[in-house]
């Protein structure tokens, strides 16, 4: 799964930044192409300011890897 950094409520604490593992996330942007998809930034915002990416067809958000 892959994720979006909602501008509007990222305050840029650096948060995510920082327990980001593959280095993905630079000035407020994740680096899809770097992403692995492991949700570690999103558990760190406090501003639940990153979320899912639409899929490829756009009719779903998989909120989880369960749901595929």
């Amino acid at each position: 799964m892959k994720y979006q950094i909602i501008k509007e409520k990222c305050l840029k604490c650096g948060r995510c930044r920082e327990v980001c593992p593959a280095e993905a996330i630079v000035k407020g942007e994740i680096i899809q192409e770097k992403c692995r998809g492991c949700g570690a930034c999103v558990k760190v915002c406090a501003y639940k300011a990153i979320v899912p990416v639409e899929s490829e067809n756009k009719s779903h958000i998989y909120p989880s890897g369960l749901c595929r």
